[in-house]
């Protein structure tokens, strides 16, 4: 079954890849980076999460692709060694690449109007859901 959730996410997901392929290698890299990141930290806080429930309404893989887009669109800000360590690697891999991709973030954009609809999903009310 399809969420308008899961949409807005490969829809963003697919933009975001997408970029990234045509960019050149180190934002197609940056890109998997993030993405294995993302879905291995998603995988292991559905298996260790102290507030798991027994059934999310989106898979890992849709959070994964979620986590990628939203730390694109809101990059984490380090401003010194210890910030960048305590950083989770998802964060860390899709923030260097929206440095890699500065260029195509322009308002009005289509890639940047693709990405934006990330901001209104909520990761404990769209993806976990309510126990």
């Amino acid at each position: 079954m399809s969420s308008k959730t899961k949409a807005t996410i490969d829809t963003a997901c697919a933009a975001l890849e997408r970029a990234a392929q045509e960019h050149g290698i180190d934002a197609n890299n940056l890109f998997d980076k993030a993405y294995d990141a993302a879905l291995e930290s998603e995988k292991k806080h559905r298996r260790f999460g102290a507030f798991a429930p027994t059934r999310y309404r989106e898979s890992a893989v849709t959070a994964a692709r979620y986590f990628v887009c939203k730390w694109f669109v809101d990059p984490g800000k380090v401003t010194n060694a210890k910030e960048a360590a305590l950083l989770r690697l998802d964060c860390l891999y899709a923030s260097a690449l929206r440095l890699e991709l500065e260029k195509l973030w322009m308002p009005g954009s289509p890639f940047r109007n693709a990405l934006e609809p990330i901001f209104a999903i909520d990761y404990c009310n769209d993806i976990v859901g309510a126990r």
